[in-house]
């Protein structure tokens, strides 16, 4: 199975760190994508995602491996710029939002887009 390399490198990360995660299947994570993208009217969906008018974000940089540390414990949501037919496919499953800046902080840098279940962060 061909896999995106972020995607790849996530797993390996999350099985050196003990962390458990999941990648969601094709038709899953093509809904999931799908509708946040109709939610947050993204502006640019590939390489850097670029979210739409109406929507807070914050920037993470300064704070990039600690901020999740402040999220509700929570299963959160991962995918990347969408610019292959393997991205537009590809959601990763972290059961606790907290850990996200342990997982990335041990992988390469990477641009990635992260909420909840409910889409609501």
């Amino acid at each position: 199975m061909y896999m995106l390399a972020n995607v790849k490198e996530l797993i390996d990360v999350s099985k050196n760190l003990g962390i458990e995660i999941f990648l969601l299947n094709d038709r899953d994570a093509q809904e999931y994508i799908e509708t946040v993208f109709a939610l947050y009217n993204p502006f640019k969906t590939e390489g850097h995602l670029g979210i739409g008018e109406n929507t807070v974000s914050i920037s993470t940089e300064k704070y990039e491996f600690i901020y999740s540390q402040y999220l509700i414990e929570e299963p959160a949501y991962v995918f990347f710029g969408q610019d292959s037919n393997i991205a537009r496919k590809s959601v990763i499953k972290i059961n606790n939002a907290k850990i996200l800046g342990a997982l990335f902080e041990n992988a390469y840098g990477m641009e990635y887009f992260v909420s909840n279940e409910a889409m609501d962060i």
